[in-house]
């Protein structure tokens, strides 16, 4: 049982391995998309770690070497616009580092998995659209309250990828 607020991460320093990657194709040609985490409460029922310990942040410091803006890789051969964002993205490659997830600008709840939050942003008004892949990759943290008892503790990341266009597409 821990005497003291321990911190826990996903990752070692460097690039992020390709477990990490999430890949999105997109092969519609017209709209945007929205993809967002959100963590399910903790089992079982009696732990003290809740979603709000657990921190999310994104980079394109991983395994692939492809065209980077506004922190999100495009993979070879994408065609359309490319102004999707990564809120929660880094430029770190100290994943070691529980500061990294916990100070500015993520110093506050915007990147805690209590409810769903985007990992993605990128709307589009139509006809405007997108073909190919797009590539961030993910890092997390976890805060494990002093006293909580030894136990094998459990959640459930879910990823929602949702259309976000403005107007109708043909």
């Amino acid at each position: 049982m821990p005497i003291a607020d321990t911190a826990l991460v996903s990752d070692t320093d460097g690039n992020l391995p390709v477990e990490r990657h999430l890949t999105i194709s997109d092969t519609r040609g017209c709209g945007g998309l929205t993809l967002q985490i959100q963590a399910a409460a903790f089992t079982p029922a009696s732990t003290q770690i809740i979603p709000a310990d657990i921190r999310v942040v994104t980079s394109t410091n991983d395994q692939l070497n492809e065209t980077v803006i506004g922190n999100v890789e495009y993979i070879s051969g994408f065609a359309g616009d490319q102004t999707i964002t990564a809120p929660r993205s880094v430029a770190s490659t100290t994943f070691s580092d529980s500061t990294l997830f916990t100070n500015a600008p993520f110093d506050t709840v915007d990147n805690t998995l209590t409810g769903a939050i985007n990992l993605l942003d990128g709307d589009l008004t139509a006809p405007a659209g997108r073909t190919g892949q797009m590539h961030v990759s993910t890092s997390f943290y976890l805060l494990v309250p002093k006293l909580t008892l030894p136990d094998r503790y459990y959640t459930t990341l879910t990823y929602t990828l949702s259309d976000n266009t403005i107007g109708v597409c043909p």
